[in-house]
């Protein structure tokens, strides 16, 4: 199947499995497993044991993460603008 032919699909689709999450977020599949197993991405694991998620939000979760990394990255820059460049 053509790479924009699956890209087209995807799009439409609500609910993704776990090779569609690891495209949509390009990570690795131990980075997901990872991921999921300490709870830290929003994800569903029905009776049949396979990982699901709902991609509206994945979206949501990596739109969330970078806002905390941004903030992150403000409060270390503010810290050491304030502290100096050598950090006293």
């Amino acid at each position: 199947m053509p790479h924009n032919f699956k890209i087209l699909i995807m799009n439409q689709k609500t609910i993704i499995n776990f090779k569609e999450a690891l495209d949509l977020l390009s990570l690795s599949k131990s980075s997901l497993y990872k991921l999921t197993s300490t709870k830290s991405i929003p994800h569903y694991k029905p009776s049949n044991g396979r990982i699901y998620f709902v991609k509206e939000e994945l979206i949501e979760w990596i739109t969330s993460e970078k806002k905390e990394n941004i903030q992150s990255l403000e409060n270390k820059f503010s810290n050491q603008k304030r502290l100096g460049k050598d950090g006293r």
